[in-house]
């Protein structure tokens, strides 16, 4: 429940997937690089890197490719093999 409003939904609104999300800002959690982009960050490299159908993406697509580029993180979280 959105404690703003008293409706149910984000605060982004109830439209407010990740991916429509991602289209209009840069970052999950405000301007920078936070933890919140590590555990997310996983999620959507298996959803996109996984050889399996379906449909795109195009705002989760440009936030990952912008992830990719934090050297820590390519370097640690997301060079991990998928098994």
């Amino acid at each position: 429940m959105n404690s703003a409003t008293g409706k149910r939904g984000s605060p982004a609104g109830p439209d407010c997937n990740l991916d429509t999300c991602l289209r209009e800002r840069e970052r999950l959690a405000g301007d920078r690089f936070t933890m919140t982009n590590i555990p997310l960050g996983v999620f959507a490299r298996r959803r996109l890197e996984l050889d399996v159908d379906r449909p795109g993406a195009p705002g989760l697509e440009a936030w990952y490719a912008r992830l990719r580029a934090h050297p820590a993180l390519a370097e640690q979280a997301l060079a991990v093999p998928m098994t």
